[in-house]
């Protein structure tokens, strides 16, 4: 950024949905219209500011409909796999993500706390594949009918039309 200091590093989760609130900052712009990314400039500034403990990812297949979602935490990293298997990762003691931990039951509350975070962040961010997630994982209590086959937001409570 001009006139920031060079080579500054940062630990937050950053992602590419920041991209748009930040080039809107540096325009003088209202950052509200880009509500899935923050501005990155109060980190480029060094300041310390509140920011997100996790950050969430998603997959939808390149040739295949093969959805994903993955939520890290900075030591912890779980993808759900509808199709597949899950997978945890202990990044601490394993970097390169060589042992899925999905099973170990030493890390069972980690994989609760995770898949109950990520399905909150779903729901929040309109990602219906919360549902999914919520026939297939433990997501804890649900505010929804997982019986449902109509995924949509606007159907209202348990399909019907309101």
């Amino acid at each position: 950024m001009p006139g920031a200091p060079a080579g500054r590093v940062r630990g937050e989760f950053v992602g590419l949905t920041d991209l748009t609130a930040t080039i809107l900052d540096l325009a003088g712009q209202d950052t509200a219209p880009a509500v899935d990314g923050r501005s990155l400039l109060p980190l480029v500034e060094g300041l310390d500011v509140p920011w997100r403990s996790e950050i969430v990812a998603e997959f939808h297949g390149h040739h295949f409909p093969y959805p994903q979602r993955m939520i890290h935490d900075g030591r912890y990293k779980l993808v759900v796999n509808p199709e597949s298997r899950d997978e945890l990762y202990d990044l601490d003691a394993d970097p390169h993500e060589l042992l899925n931990r999905i099973d170990h039951p030493e890390l069972a509350d980690v994989r609760r706390r995770l898949t109950r975070r990520l399905y909150e962040l779903l729901v929040e961010r309109g990602d219906n594949f919360h549902h999914w997630m919520s026939v297939m994982s433990d997501t804890g209590p649900l505010d929804h009918d997982p019986t449902l086959s109509a995924f949509e937001r606007d159907a209202g409570v348990y399909g019907k039309e309101t």
